[in-house]
């Protein structure tokens, strides 16, 4: 590819991203609702449904995945009363560049717009959590309602990856072996990694 190819490429680019978010053409789709219950017996079919919806819509629901109702409230609530801290409280845990992990407000800036998102999120990468989770006093019970909801998160999304491994031709582990949470260059692909509030 040539330097001027590359120049036009990355042109259109950026005026495909300025339509993202405003007003423009739309089309209508269903978003298809993907069962995910009795896994190991349906993972063929299961994983046939995936990669339909993901290469023809862009996008599908799990349902029948369980992660209990109660468990997903409980970690929405927790959401909520960590976005509720004062701003001085949640900054002191801020997100380090480069790490997915930790708090930012209004700091991620579109290339297309030059502007910051309008948003607030908190980013939980583990091992990268050191020093920034909310003491027990500003927020009891949040590091562990947190972990636990991540920890399911990440199993649903390891299985929903097994899926996309078959399809591919890769062995069964191959993304579980990549999104190894011990390994240094874990970056919380897969499961509940962020939270935010627009």
């Amino acid at each position: 590819m040539t330097t001027q190819s590359n120049a036009a490429y990355g042109l259109a680019e950026l005026k495909k991203e300025r339509t993202f978010g405003g007003i423009g053409a739309t089309k209508a789709r269903d978003i298809p609702r993907i069962d995910i219950s009795d896994f190991d017996k349906r993972k063929a079919e299961i994983a046939e449904q995936l990669w339909t919806a993901s290469t023809e819509i862009g996008f599908f629901q799990l349902i029948n995945h369980s992660i209990p109702q109660e468990q997903i409230d409980e970690a929405f609530a927790m959401t909520e009363r960590f976005f509720a801290l004062p701003h001085e409280t949640k900054s002191r845990y801020p997100r380090v560049k480069g790490t997915n992990a930790g708090w930012e407000y209004k700091s991620q800036v579109r290339p297309s717009t030059r502007t910051p998102d309008q948003k607030e999120s908190y980013q939980i990468t583990l091992p990268r959590m050191a020093g920034l989770w909310p003491t027990g006093d500003e927020l009891p019970g949040f590091k562990a309602v947190m972990l636990a909801f991540e920890r399911a998160n990440c199993a649903l999304g390891i299985k929903v990856l097994s899926c996309f491994a078959l399809k591919l031709g890769f062995k069964p582990d191959f993304f579980t072996d990549c999104h190894d949470p011990l390994s240094a260059e874990y970056r919380a692909r897969c499961g509940f990694s962020t939270i935010c509030r627009w």
